[in-house]
This record gives structure tokens, sequence and C-alpha cells, in this order.
């Protein structure tokens, strides 16, 4: 599993996926916090080996699946 506070250009990401891989361990869960790229950076993502993208919903994105809602409604009612 790798996690990274935003996707963007991918390069981060890419780059490890990479390393990770020539090294034999097996595809990673990449976790994103704030989802900030497009297409092509996902398709290329999976395409050199990711084995799944997820990320927060602080940003809309197709592969939102952690809802931060509840969280930041907490610290909002907490100011």
């Amino acid at each position: 599993m790798l996690v990274d506070d935003i996707i963007s250009t991918g390069t981060t990401l890419i780059t490890v996926i990479q390393q990770l891989l020539a090294q034999g361990f097996k595809s990673p869960v990449c976790i994103g916090i704030h989802a900030l790229f497009n297409d092509e950076i996902y398709k290329t993502l999976l395409k050199i080996g990711a084995k799944e993208i997820i990320t927060t919903n602080s940003i809309v994105h197709p592969t939102n699946k952690i809802d931060l809602s509840d969280l930041l409604a907490e610290a909002i009612r907490q100011c």
C-alpha cells in the first residue's frame, strides 16, 4: 500500500511502483488524499502496475472511496 497526500502528475507514484515491482513486490494499492490527476494519469498508474487507486472525497473524482464528510463536519462543529 502506498499513500500520497496529493496525486497530480503521478510522478511520485509511478516511480515508486516501478521500483517496487522491479524488486519483486506485488502490485500496490495506491491511496491519495487529494485527487488532482486526470484520466490519462489514472490509466498510466494502472497500466504500470497499480492494483487500485483510492482517494478521499476532498476533491470529487471517480476514485473516491474514502468519505471525509463526517470528519470535516465534526471539525467545523468544534470551531
